[in-house]
């Protein structure tokens, strides 16, 4: 959105590079104020201030009557616990997702649909200028709805949709609205469909990150999230070539994207669902089926 009115109020491109780097500076002083990860100080075995941002995450979310009374020395029985299982076990690597029968059928999937996430996301968002009207009030409503995308995909995970039923509706309403786009005249009603099948792929694109993050064993979450991430970042890419397809058919990147998204919807039916239920831990816990089960701590978590 900042970016629509600088656009428009700097026709000096490279000016406006400069202008919209500069305050990204501003972010390492976020160093300050960001609270450490809990698992990373157990791990280091640092549990006075594990301890502080948990009461502290505690108390803001008002859960701390919710806390055991002996917390930090079951934290401490796990660690060393797993600890001991770090020790056998070796630094994973992006093949060790592939050792388990059950991930060899998830991770084409979940990597699939990040690629379809990303691609969709930034083909809309370049495309605004093809829709008709004026295209920094285009590219100013792009970047709008994306707040309200990311507002109600925080309920929609916790309801009875849950994380892959979100997914699913909010990718076929937004490859259903990309198909429609392409036979809805310029102008805007056209500006309208797209902005909504924007929308849809914006909750979708914010939900897979933790979705992700549920299904895979912690042992190599990070992996797994770093090849989704950079399979996304390198279809990014094509967004911009599919859209130059306009040429041999104007209707026919909304198409690619309406199709493609739909499909991705589709094969997220085939993964299981994580809503309330425990993280696994290692690859021999990465079961296709996980019930869920009472958590000591909530997932809504606010610093």
């Amino acid at each position: 959105m900042v970016l629509a009115i600088l656009a428009y109020m700097i026709p000096f491109w490279r000016t406006l590079q400069v202008t919209i780097f500069v305050p990204f500076v501003l972010l390492f002083l976020y160093v300050c104020f960001l609270p450490e990860s809990v698992r990373w100080l157990i791990s280091n075995k640092r549990y006075e201030e594990a301890e502080k941002v948990i009461l502290k995450t505690a108390r803001i979310n008002k859960t701390t009557g919710r806390l055991p009374s002996d917390m930090m020395d079951q934290l401490k029985k796990d660690e060393e616990a797993e600890s001991e299982q770090r020790k056998r076990v070796e630094k994973p690597y992006i093949q060790d997702l592939f050792k388990s029968k059950d991930l060899r059928f998830k991770i084409p999937n979940i990597v699939f649909n990040w690629m379809i996430n990303a691609l969709v996301y930034f083909g809309l968002s370049l495309s605004t200028s093809s829709l008709g009207g004026n295209n920094y009030v285009a590219f100013f409503i792009s970047g709008a709805v994306e707040i309200p995308a990311y507002l109600l995909s925080i309920p929609a995970i916790e309801s009875s949709l849950g994380r892959r039923g979100s997914i699913v509706l909010f990718e076929v309403i937004g490859g259903a609205a990309c198909i429609l786009t392409a036979f809805t005249p310029l102008g805007n009603w056209r500006i309208a469909v797209a902005l909504l099948g924007k929308f849809c792929i914006s909750a979708s694109f914010a939900i897979i990150y933790f979705y992700t993050a549920e299904i895979l064993p912690t042992s190599v979450r990070t992996v797994g999230i770093a090849l989704c991430t950079t399979a996304s970042n390198l279809t990014v890419a094509l967004a911009s070539l599919i859209l130059l397809l306009s040429a041999i058919w104007e209707e026919l990147p909304y198409l690619i994207f309406g199709t493609f998204t739909i499909v991705g919807g589709l094969l997220v039916l085939l993964l299981p669902e994580t809503r309330g239920c425990p993280l696994p831990e290692h690859l021999t816990t990465a079961d296709p089926v996980r019930k869920p089960e009472k958590r000591i701590f909530t997932t809504r978590l606010k610093y």
